[in-house]
């Protein structure tokens, strides 16, 4: 399960990207989602270099703990959760025709370090993982248990929530495109990772506690390539116009104070093509840099 946490932290350290195949499954009540098109950073120049240092940080990792080399057999992954009145719940949805041996083998592992039940609902059979993982598993995070179901139709759910299990089960074990009113999404042409957050809904904790933030309704990310380039996309939408200006303006502030004080060459070079733009409520933010360089700076 720290793998996971893992996979999405990464997929958020990596630029984003919007709705393109396969589908971020995002149900309603989501407040926040990551989606990491693997098949398309496996397609094209830019996202070669993405798909690169994410086998090498992180999904090396994965095959390497779980003892089971199935992340070939991946085209994305969806990370997406909810925070409700007495906790939150989260799910990962695997996209991939995952065989028969590789679920023989996830199951078998699991098996290994849990009880594992066999359990059906909605005509559809899903497994129940309670305890938590051994020592010998090597993930420092106790696992209390949650839910592991296979589909039919690409994709596949852990999770440790019921409802969402439910909704996905009904669903016939498939999740359609993003549904979330609550969520800003943005658009793009070979999208590789793209994101949202409705901060309002997410509430108290974490960077969300900051002033500028308190200020700030809606925010999405997307990174696309764009001709061999990384086409990295920011948008927020603020409480008023009033805000998004403000915003606006201590981005630009920051940057300036960044470049000018020299002090991070790459930084600078990186925030010298940052281009921000307001339209009413929305603040925009746009880089297209090169994979390459993007690398080096994340290395």
């Amino acid at each position: 399960m720290q793998r996971l946490r893992n996979l999405a932290a990464a997929a958020v350290l990596l630029p984003a990207a919007a709705v393109a195949a396969p589908d971020a499954p995002v149900p309603a009540e989501a407040q926040w989602y990551i989606h990491a098109n693997l098949l398309e950073m496996r397609q094209t120049s830019s996202g070669q270099s993405l798909y690169g240092w994410l086998e090498r940080e992180v999904l090396e990792d994965i095959n390497d703990e779980l003892g089971v080399k199935f992340v070939d057999e991946l085209d994305g992954v969806t990370v997406f959760g909810a925070k409700k009145p007495d906790h939150e719940n989260a799910a990962v949805i695997l996209h991939g025709f995952l065989s028969q041996k590789t679920r023989n083998e996830l199951l078998d592992r699991a098996s290994e370090e849990m009880n594992v039940s066999t359990e059906e609902e909605y005509g559809r059979t899903f497994h129940r993982m309670g305890g938590s993982w051994s020592k010998s598993a090597n993930v420092d995070v106790d696992f209390d248990g949650g839910y592991l179901a296979f589909g039919d139709q690409g994709q596949t759910m852990v999770t440790s929530d019921r409802d969402m299990l439910d909704q996905f089960l009904a669903a016939d074990s498939h999740f359609e495109g993003a549904a979330s009113n609550s969520l800003l999404t943005i658009q793009a042409d070979r999208a590789l990772v793209h994101g949202g957050v409705d901060t309002v809904g997410v509430g108290e904790g974490g960077p969300w506690d900051s002033q500028m933030f308190q200020n700030v309704e809606r925010m999405a990310l997307v990174v696309a390539d764009n001709n061999g380039l990384l086409d990295i996309q920011v948008y927020v939408t603020a409480t008023d116009p009033t805000m998004a200006q403000a915003i606006s303006n201590i981005i630009q502030g920051m940057v300036s104070l960044k470049v000018l004080a020299d002090e991070e060459p790459q930084a600078a070079a990186i925030l010298e093509n940052l281009v921000i733009s307001t339209e009413g409520a929305d603040v925009r933010m746009q880089l297209m840099l090169d994979p390459e360089f993007v690398m080096d700076v994340i290395d």
